[in-house]
């Protein structure tokens, strides 16, 4: 990153942000048990080691010291981020599509504010009081597009983890693409 003090109050500086993780935690089925205790089966999961992510962020800031009765501070951070575990949280209460293949479940954590931005400040008012604003704007979080439970209560296979949001922006897009898959299959017979 770098930082340029503009004017003797106004400083400009701009980061920007590569980060690659791995062994993060994922909960992964790998059968089930009988368990006397609830008089029925129970499923096992190994918690392991196993997801990656990768985030990518530009950060801008710029800070005006405090003259002349105030002072403020705005930013603006860019960012793009993927991983692929089941849920985002502990307990995994979404499985991953093939627990042998965890590259399918490659897509954007469900917190994932692609622009944000913030600006504070600080201004002396008349009879000794201040007036200090704080503003967040943020854009929309991705989306997991599941099918209803009693068609298996999963993500649609050959849709990216988390295409809410990102990959479709409208539901009419969404029913597009879902009206070009189905055309695009096989009639059953």
């Amino acid at each position: 990153g770098f930082q340029r003090e503009l004017t003797r109050e106004l400083i400009l500086s701009a980061d920007y942000i590569h980060a690659f993780g791995s062994k993060f935690i994922i909960g992964r089925f790998i059968g089930s048990v009988f368990n006397p205790a609830i008089g029925g089966n129970d499923d096992v999961v190994n918690i392991e080691s196993s997801v990656k992510t990768w985030y990518d962020g530009l950060l801008l800031n710029t800070e005006k010291r405090f003259s002349n009765r105030y002072s403020f501070n705005a930013s603006y951070t860019l960012q793009k981020s993927f991983n692929f575990s089941n849920g985002d949280q502990i307990p995994f209460q979404v499985p991953p599509l093939n627990p042998n293949n965890l590259r399918l479940d490659k897509g954007p954590p469900p917190n994932e504010e692609r622009h944000r931005f913030t600006f504070h400040a600080v201004v002396d008012m008349p009879y000794e009081f201040q007036l200090s604003p704080i503003y967040t704007l943020a854009s929309d979080v991705p989306f997991d597009i599941q099918l209803p439970p009693d068609i298996g209560g999963t993500r649609i296979p050959q849709l990216q983890r988390n295409a809410g949001g990102r990959t479709f922006r409208t539901g009419s897009e969404l029913n597009a693409c879902i009206n070009e898959f189905n055309t695009a299959r096989p009639v059953a017979s």
